[in-house]
């Protein structure tokens, strides 16, 4: 029969030094730093007076990107919905368009459903995640010439005081991300001199020319290493550039058009997106809670089970190969002690087990949440100008059609050639 047998000094010892062990391990798990989260009510800085026209840059804010992964398993491990996804890829842009305008100190800012190379200033995000709990965005800003003004990493934790009905509906929970996107751009742009920012705009405009008309437009730009500069421009009244002119009004009218629709499905969507996310916020600590509580009740159970089976061999090695009665009953005692303790800590491991399945169901809930919201994304159908423009995951191929079909108009109107697509690589 194999038995268990250990000097008791040894044995107190190595019970001891268990018994630290696992109080290391439990205060580890479970001393997890509960930080008190404030709503952040630091406004973007705001123009104090009315800008002069050459300060004032056109922004095209493109639809950002999803970032859905392909497998179901890494969707569901990171609680990335799809469709919900695919909603913030448009609705996140509104809001910092929004932000943006409100400011005061930019010209033009829209929405536009792809990036526009001959943008002014693109801005492109891509959202690294967004939970109800925290919102992490990847933010890029480039301008016409191809200076970039922006590249870095956004992320803000919500607050539970966010979703409070009284706080909600005056501002968005993460609110603070656009506000120092703002206030970055800002700065950016102070670091130009004006005659740049003029030069800026001459370069967005021949783009736009060399794009439609390559053959009247490619000699005025110059282009090396991406970057892009003026050679020369067409005269005031030359009869392509104020064709150009008028075709890019069009565009324009377009890409407004887009934008109120991008503004109308953030109005839409608000109050059930909202709700998603207050639900959503919920559900992750109360995920992330249960997951915490968990794996201390695991590891609790865990060093109650092998302080028992500690205990136990104590109570088996006390008193040497002679034990006295009082050893035995001393040894009793403590052997009932320590069955005791390994009982204790089978349920307390089994607890945690318990919590961790209901974390899980939390986890479900999220998922259900996300469904709940797909009715609400679904893509809104628009007249315009006698074309029906579906603004859903095909609103880029409706913009390419555009494109498309503005070539076509200045061809025939014109009688040259447009070709669009080897536009900028005549320019280089």
């Amino acid at each position: 029969m194999f038995s268990l047998s250990m000097a008791p000094g040894r044995a107190r010892a190595g019970q001891a030094g268990l018994a630290a062990l696992f109080t290391a391990m439990l205060l580890q798990a479970g001393c997890a730093t509960q930080s008190v989260k404030r709503v952040d009510a630091t406004p973007p800085e705001h123009a104090e007076t009315e800008l002069p026209e050459e300060k004032l840059v056109n922004i095209n804010i493109a639809m950002f990107d999803p970032n859905i992964p392909e497998s179901v398993e890494e969707q569901e491990a990171e609680y990335i919905f799809p469709e919900v996804r695919k909603a913030e890829s448009r609705y996140m842009p509104v809001m910092l368009r929004d932000t943006l305008q409100s400011t005061g100190q930019w010209g033009a800012v829209r929405v536009v459903p792809e990036p526009i190379p001959w943008s002014e200033l693109l801005v492109s995000g891509r959202i690294l995640q967004s939970d109800g709990l925290e919102l992490k965005l990847q933010i890029t800003a480039e301008d016409a010439s191809g200076r970039e003004w922006l590249d870095r990493t956004y992320s803000h934790e919500a607050a539970k005081l966010n979703y409070r009905p009284e706080v909600l509906a005056r501002t968005d929970p993460f609110q603070a991300v656009y506000n120092r996107i703002a206030d970055d751009l800002l700065e950016a742009r102070r670091q130009l001199e004006s005659s740049e920012l003029v030069a800026l705009r001459r370069v967005s405009e021949l783009r736009f020319g060399a794009d439609i008309a390559p053959a009247a437009y490619s000699r005025y730009l110059a282009a090396k290493g991406g970057r892009y500069s003026v050679k020369g421009l067409p005269a005031a009244d030359d009869p392509f550039r104020q064709r150009i002119e008028q075709i890019r009004a069009r565009d324009y009218a377009l890409i407004d058009s887009l934008d109120q629709h991008y503004q109308l499905f953030r109005t839409q969507i608000d109050p059930n997106y909202d709700e998603w996310r207050s639900a959503a916020y919920t559900e992750v600590e109360a995920y992330n809670t249960l997951s915490r509580q968990s794996l201390t009740r695991k590891l609790a159970g865990a060093a109650a089970v092998v302080a028992g089976v500690a205990g136990l061999i104590t109570a088996g090695g006390s008193g040497g190969s002679n034990p006295s009665s009082g050893d035995i009953r001393r040894g009793s005692a403590q052997s009932a002690a320590s069955v005791g303790a390994i009982a204790a800590g089978v349920y307390m491991f089994k607890s945690g087990l318990d919590k961790g399945r209901e974390s899980e169901l939390h986890a479900a809930s999220l998922e259900e949440l996300g469904r709940s919201l797909e009715s609400d994304v679904k893509p809104t159908v628009v007249e315009l100008e006698n074309q029906t423009v579906t603004l859903s995951g095909s609103a880029e191929q409706q913009y390419e059609d555009w494109r498309k079909l503005l070539h076509r108009i200045y061809a025939e109107e014109t009688g040259l050639v447009s070709n669009g697509e080897d536009a900028e690589n005549q320019a280089r």
